[in-house]
């Protein structure tokens, strides 16, 4: 009886919610480490880091503190030359306009100063940087399981297929989201300690939101870069794929679409990301040839606002993302 009693209890199934069944937050913190310890994007991120810091050296050694002497020296100067445009407008010379922010002193420094609007500038620069590392992420986190032929054993552990891919794709937005944000404060304050040392005037009232607004945004791209690239890698089985198939389509298809169909500039994505990084959008043609009104505006454009551009590059990486996560759960994996 005892022997009976044995084998039925060991015939009786699993229940349903076995111990063994992982979570969220376990695939979750599994996946923030695989991320973290992958040799690329460790390399990534140091040469990125030294960028970063190269570019903060070499922008404190082209710049200059401006002394009183070059600042008195450079205000006559403009002084001069505002008033020999003006002697030029009264003696019939070819019309000529003599606009005051032309002739302002710090135009005609011998150094260069640290200036407010190259800040916002640079930040482009380092955000424009980040996203491109952040493609890089991206798509070596979508093709590397598939590379390694590792995507069969992390489906044995977690065969949700659509709840494991969610899983993936968040625990990238949360590496992105504090990687890009990180790298958008670690330039601020080196740009702060630049302009302390070498600025020439005070920063105008509307820096910091034009600033932090256009960091937001940059931030936003990173964030769209991973997730598109994600899926891309997912699609294509290979990193190496997922790159080729964006350098073609930048590079060439792109290219093509504005020769043959410049109607269709206004949904490209190079169009909508300068857009969405441009202050006040972006005006982009829609023909070949530039065709004004009497009033000298331009006609055939398409203005692309941060807002409308933003969505539409969301949009085009969300698309990405759901093929990939239909492709994944249909398709088999061996």
């Amino acid at each position: 009886m005892s022997t009976t009693s044995t084998e039925s209890t060991a015939a009786a199934p699993m229940p349903a919610t076995s111990k063994f069944t992982p979570t969220v937050g376990s695939v979750l913190r599994a996946e923030l480490t695989r991320i973290r310890s992958r040799r690329l994007i460790q390399v990534l991120l140091v040469a990125y880091l030294l960028g970063l810091l190269l570019g903060g050296v070499g922008t404190f050694l082209t710049t200059h503190r401006i002394g009183a002497q070059e600042r008195a020296a450079a205000t006559v100067q403009a002084q001069q030359a505002l008033a020999e445009c003006q002697r030029g407008l009264a003696a019939n010379e070819p019309p000529q306009a003599c606009p005051a922010d032309a002739f302002t002193p710090d135009r005609f420094f011998t150094h260069r100063p640290a200036r407010p609007d190259d800040v916002i500038g640079h930040a482009i620069g380092v955000g424009v940087g980040f996203a491109l590392v952040a493609f890089l992420i991206g798509c070596t986190a979508g093709g590397a399981e598939w590379s390694q032929k590792t995507m069969p054993a992390l489906l044995f552990w977690e065969p949700r297929r659509v709840r494991l891919i969610l899983i993936k794709g968040l625990a990238l937005i949360l590496t992105t989201l504090t990687l890009a944000v990180g790298a958008q404060l670690l330039w601020s304050a080196i740009e702060v300690l630049v302009f302390n040392a070498h600025g020439y005037a005070a920063l105008p009232s509307h820096f910091w939101s034009d600033l932090i607004g256009t960091q937001l945004r940059l931030v936003g791209l990173a964030l769209i870069a991973v997730v598109g690239a994600f899926g891309l890698a997912n699609l294509t089985r290979n990193t190496g794929a997922a790159l080729g198939a964006a350098f073609v389509y930048l590079a060439l298809a792109e290219t093509a679409v504005r020769i043959v169909r410049p109607a269709l500039n206004p949904f490209l994505l190079t169009s909508n990301i300068g857009g969405f990084l441009a202050k006040g959008g972006l005006d982009v043609p829609t023909t070949n040839h530039q065709v004004y009104d009497d009033n000298g505006i331009a006609l055939h454009v398409v203005h692309l606002g941060a807002g409308r551009a933003g969505a539409t590059l969301a949009l085009y990486a969300l698309v990405v993302f759901v093929a990939a996560t239909v492709v994944f759960r249909r398709r088999d994996v061996t």
